[in-house]
């Protein structure tokens, strides 16, 4: 049994079980393909034999149904027209029935009698003003009236409407829905119509049934088509036969009932479309004469041009430029083409499904067949010499604790044992050199933290040695002697020497661990490469050389650390100045890729000087740690021999490389390449190189080296570079550290400035010296201090003042990325590394406290500007609210005023009409009574005198005496009626213009809804957009309520006024069957509440609705959502204030969007 994995040992290549499978799997595999190939050639082959069978017959079936319409058409004329010949030959004359059901209009025009005239049941007449009315005509007139009413109600259902019009420029139309005749102009000319010209033998020399152009029927609102028929007699057309026949359901079939994956088009023989689903919108735009022909779609006229070329007997073509089929019906009626495209892609799916479905079955087969050869050989060949692989690599890979089968007897046996015992004597070897290698290891770390340590501890009294002299140079006890000052200088310049190899170690520490951190950004190549020039001019001295700036001004950006790249080109300038006497020293750079597969462009820097040159043998060894060109040249130039290295590293680091080629006695090229910015500018803190260089810690390393080769420099060559006492305004400084030495460097250097200073030796001491009341402008921290850190001082700090009210300069010997992430985390504002450089601590310090006394006159400025601005915006509100108020009670008072005149002017009018209505209403009675008086008077004479003189009989017979007898009671019943309606509405508007008192009135609150509705009926009516408003009303018992009707009464008019207006903008846009199947009503609704104590009233619509943003406004003063000039806005905030300020009641809305509105009104009873 094998004792290693065997997915494994499986995955092995050159494994003789996966050769052997790998060989017959792709024989196998082979075969397979070829016959899934040969099978999808043959599966096509068949299903376009059927697919083409199936649709000639679909096509079939489908052209007889769409020219089912047309058929039908064709057959109604031409009984229509049989019998139109029949009646011509029995026609007798019909003068009477011409002037009873015909008049002459007042334009000229002959049409129907208005009286008694039914357009539901009778056809329309349009005759020409101009035609002489023959007995010919008149006879044809009536035949075509008698024939159009007979068979036009009957064709209804399926034709839009019937219609038989003559070359004399005469129509009967039987059309229930549009008043043809009576909208027609008398200048109508219907022999230039499409419907009849179309038909004559000019256009129809066959006299067939023929169809107009596709048009859109603006009173059907749908694509329609006229068919016609002419009807000649003795060779002279005396009509045409009509019907107009509405194309939605045709058009919708077409589009939509179609074989799944092709799409129908239909088209005239001229190339005119009719329907495509992709081309509606064109038809409509070019209303219905978009021509295939003009498309400038080469689809289109290809597929036209294939069926115009369709051979006879021919329904199905294929269209190999398309790679379609074209299934053609002809309907030959209204010469019409309806085409359905199958693409042939359908069927390449359909039999790429199967292909691929043997090939699976294929695949599924390899597989299992290969699997059963896997599992023999692996068990058989493979298991055995797998698991003596594996153990050997597993050996290779430190993992000894391994042991064979050694159970077999046979060579396998022999060897696993064999085998075994090698690694127990591999694995004692190897525990052996792992001890040796775990102690030279810890001897090294211990040395790579010794060094560390005692680099890191250096700093402090270098610190200290650095500024005492410097301050001492700078004065600080007084003016010294020129010899004393050189010597000091000497005694800085050897400290910063000091310091710069310390950093040297500590940075070939860090890379050796790889633990620094590179802070990338866009950086300008030329202008750090001037910079340090500019500093590597000291170290020139005597030398006849010339340091060349050659960097291309439009040189890209580079994507670098600025510090390390400074710090890389001081190491190879520094050096190519140490080894060139006379000559120049050249910096150039140049793009020397592209961004291509992938790679980011680069720039090569390159650093050549005509010094001594590097001999072939130590060029590969140049930049190995502590390694110059030879053992004299550490006596003669100096140097540590760790530049070059850590310059390699640094390179290496940024993604670059760095290479040397050198001539002895001609000189050295030094060329390194950095990654270019994918930032194409700098930002405003990034190309400052001038002012931010100086801060840097490499700056202080080129000084310092500058000045120790440079040792008899004069001081004042020196101190030139050094910033110069100036009177600053007084700030107060605390200094916090707890190294005296230190202090006193700070305490020097700051001396000559006008700075008052405190001093603080420990963390605990300086939070002493705070809480005691002192204040200073700026702290001079110290991170490394007994039982109580910069950090956690800065920390304490930080929780009474903000970093903009108090700056904190952290002073430390570390320089790591992450001490300064924990120092800005902590809340310092700057962070200075030891040894410190004067003018750049003087510099911060003075940008600091500048910008803390900028913070803190700013905060003073933006909090009286913020007590301004709360006090004027007070201001303002308090105004806006005042005329806010005003406005509200000056539209108060005019809509007050404007329903008191209404009221007055209604009650003036209800009151004019009262008294000429009572006096009708009290002689109506009386006339009645009379009446039948005259009437019994003249039945007694009828029957007294049954044969009266021929005057009287002629007088009896003119005046229709017994109509009258009959009709006068009725006159006056209807007389009786109108007056009744007209006392109801005199009524109501005395209820509604009911004058409100000083006091409340009891009022029936159901009169007072009466009169709204009574005010509102003319609005409640039918018009030509809508049926009539339904107005349900459910009153209940409410007794009488104290209030003022008046504007109780203008609450209803406002809320009955919106219902309507909000009923009439949801019908916007739909057609007249869509109102009539939603009636549109509003319910009127009273009870009273359980307690009693609440009358409520609701009234509901079904409008539009109201959404709920909507709803939380209605009652806001001047919202409204009507258009401009449809609404004030005043109505419901007036309503609302009514109700419930001068009431004391409750007005409510309940909406939701596209179900109407309901308002409840609850007034205290």
């Amino acid at each position: 049994m094998s004792l290693f994995p065997e997915k494994l040992v499986f995955k092995m290549k050159g494994s003789i079980t996966r050769e052997t499978l790998i060989k017959m799997a792709v024989r196998i595999a082979l075969v397979i393909v070829g016959s899934t190939g040969i099978s999808y050639l043959h599966i096509m082959s068949t299903l376009e034999s059927q697919t083409q069978r199936q649709l000639e017959k679909y096509i079939t079936e489908r052209g007889q149904r769409e020219s089912s319409i047309f058929l039908l058409t064709k057959d109604n004329h031409a009984v229509l027209e049989q019998d139109l010949r029949r009646r011509l030959d029995e026609v007798n004359n019909r003068q009477s029935d011409f002037e009873r059901l015909l008049v002459r209009s007042p334009d000229g025009v002959i049409r129907n009698q208005p009286k008694g005239f039914d357009r539901s049941r009778q056809p329309s007449v349009f005759i020409d003003k101009n035609l002489a009315i023959t007995p010919e005509i008149r006879d044809r007139v009536l035949t075509f009236y008698d024939l159009v009413m007979t068979y036009g109600p009957s064709w209804r259902s399926r034709f839009q409407n019937t219609y038989i019009n003559a070359p004399e420029n005469f129509m009967v139309m039987y059309w229930p829905e549009v008043p043809w005749a009576e909208n027609a102009t008398a200048d109508q000319g219907i022999p230039k119509e499409e419907y009849f010209w179309i038909a004559d033998k000019k256009h129809n020399p066959a006299r067939e049934t023929v169809c107009t152009a596709l048009y859109y029927d603006q009173v059907a609102r749908d694509w329609t088509v006229s068919c016609e028929t002419p009807i000649d007699i003795k060779g002279k057309q005396i009509a045409t036969v009509g019907h107009d026949i509405v194309l939605n359901e045709l058009l919708d079939r077409t589009l939509k009932d179609r074989l799944q994956g092709t799409y129908n088009m239909i088209f005239r023989g001229d190339g005119r479309l009719i329907a495509h689903p992709e081309k509606g919108d064109e038809i409509k735009q070019k209303l219905g004469k978009f021509n295939i022909l003009n498309s400038g779609d080469p689809h289109l006229v290809r597929i036209f041009q294939l069926v115009k070329d369709l051979k006879p007997g021919q329904v199905v073509v294929e269209n190999f430029q398309d790679n379609e089929y074209l299934a053609i019906a002809k309907l030959d009626i209204p010469n019409w083409y309806f085409v359905t495209v199958f693409p042939k892609s359908i069927l390449a799916g359909l039999a790429f499904d199967n292909a691929r479905f043997i090939l699976i079955l294929g695949w599924l087969s390899l597989l299992i067949e290969v699997t059963i050869l896997c599992f023999v050989l692996r068990q058989q060949v493979a298991s055995p010499l797998n698991n003596l692989i594996v153990a050997t690599d597993q050996i290779t890979a430190g993992d000894f604790n391994i042991q064979l089968d050694t159970t077999r007897l046979d060579e396998l046996g022999r060897l696993a044992h064999s085998f075994n015992v090698m690694a127990g004597e591999v694995y004692a070897r190897e525990a052996r050199l792992k001890q040796a290698q775990e102690a030279l290891q810890a001897t090294d770390k211990l040395k790579d933290e010794f060094l560390a340590n005692t680099s890191h501890e250096l700093r402090t009294p270098l610190n200290g040695i650095i500024g005492i002299a410097e301050s001492l140079i700078d004065g600080v006890t007084g003016k010294l002697p020129a010899s004393t000052i050189s010597n000091l200088a000497m005694i800085a310049s050897s400290g910063r020497r000091l310091a710069t190899l310390v950093n040297d170690i500590l940075d070939f520490s860090k890379l050796r661990h790889q633990t620094i951190e590179l802070q990338l950004k866009p950086v300008a190549v030329r202008e750090i490469v001037e910079v340090v020039l500019t500093l590597n001019r000291l170290l020139i001295d005597k030398k006849h050389l010339q340091l060349v700036n050659a960097i291309p001004d439009d040189l890209p950006l580079v994507s670098a650390d600025e510090n390390r790249l400074q710090q890389i080109l001081y190491n190879l300038i520094g050096n190519a100045i140490k080894f060139t006497d006379s000559g120049s020293v050249q910096v150039s750079a140049q793009l020397i890729s592209s961004e291509v597969d992938g790679e980011e462009s680069q720039i090569a820097i390159t650093i050549s000087d005509t010094g001594i040159g590097i001999p072939s043998e130590k060029v590969d060894r140049i930049f190995e740690s502590f390694e110059q060109a030879d053992g004299s040249t550490a006596r003669i130039y100096g140097g540590t021999g760790l530049g070059l290295a850590i310059s390699k590293k640094l390179v290496e680091l940024h993604g670059g490389e760095i290479r040397v080629e050198s001539v002895i006695d001609q000189g050295s090229r030094f060329t390194f390449t950095l990654p270019v910015s994918q930032i194409s500018e700098v930002s405003s803190q990034g190309v400052l190189v001038s002012s931010r260089y100086q801060f840097s810690p490499v700056h202080d390393s080129l000084v310092s080296e500058a000045e120790a080769i440079a040792p008899n420099a004069a001081p004042d060559a020196i101190a030139k570079n050094r910033q110069p006492a100036t009177n600053n305004p007084e700030w107060s400084i605390l200094i916090v550290d707890d190294e005296p030495v230190n202090r006193q460097v700070l305490v020097n250097h700051l001396s000559l400035y006008n700075y008052e200073i405190t001093e603080a030796a420990s963390g605990i001491e300086a939070l002493a010296i705070l809480e005691g009341g002192l204040k200073p402008d700026l702290i001079l921290l110290d991170v490394m201090m007994p039982r109580m850190t910069g950090y956690d001082v800065t920390r304490q700090i930080r929780q009474t003042w903000q970093a903009s009210e108090l700056p904190i300069v952290l002073l430390t010997a570390r320089n790591q990325v992450s001490d300064l992430v924990v120092g800005f985390e902590a809340g310092a504002n700057d962070y200075l590394t030891k040894p410190i450089s004067k003018d750049e601590l003087l510099a911060r310090i003075k940008v600091h406290c500048s910008q803390a006394a900028i913070f803190l006159e700013n905060s003073r400025l933006y909090q009286d500007l913020q007590a301004s601005e709360v006090r004027e915006r007070d201001r303002a509100l308090h105004l806006e609210q005042s005329l806010q108020l005003l406005q509200q009670t000056q539209l108060q008072l005019v809509q007050s005023e404007k329903m008191a005149s209404i009221g007055q002017l209604v009650a003036g009018v209800a009151h004019e009409i009262n008294n000429p209505l009572g006096f009708i209403t009290g002689n109506l009675s009386h006339a009645e009574a009379f009446i039948q008086d005259l009437i019994r008077l003249l039945e007694l004479y009828r029957q007294q005198y049954p044969q009266p003189a021929p005057v009287i009989a002629a007088q009896i017979e003119a005046v229709d005496l017994p109509y009258l007898i009959e009709d006068l009671p009725q006159l006056i019943t209807s007389l009786k009626t109108g007056t009744d309606r007209i006392c109801e509405i005199s009524t109501s508007l005395r209820i509604f213009s009911r004058a409100d008192t000083t006091t409340k009135v009891a009022f029936n609150l159901h009169e007072g809804i009466n009169s709204s509705l009574m005010i509102l009926k003319h609005r409640l009516k039918a018009n030509n957009r809508r049926s009539k408003i339904e107005v349900s009303k459910e009153y209940g018992d409410l007794p009488l309520v104290n209030c003022y009707p008046g504007q109780l009464n203008q609450v209803f008019l406002n809320l009955l006024g919106n219902g309507i207006d909000a009923i009439d903008e949801s019908i916007q846009g739909q057609s007249y069957e869509a109102i009539q199947t939603n009636p549109k009503r509003i319910i009127i609704r009273t009870e009273l509440s359980q307690d009693r104590q609440w009358a409520r009233i609701y009234i509901k619509d079904n409008g539009l609705g109201m959404t709920e943003a909507v709803k939380q406004k209605i009652f806001d003063h001047l919202f409204t959502t009507k258009p401009v000039g449809q609404g004030t806005g005043l109505g419901l905030s007036i309503s609302y204030q009514i109700v419930v300020e001068k009431h004391g009641g409750q007005l409510l809305c309940v909406s939701s969007p596209g179900e109407g509105a309901e308002f409840v009104i609850q007034i205290p009873v």
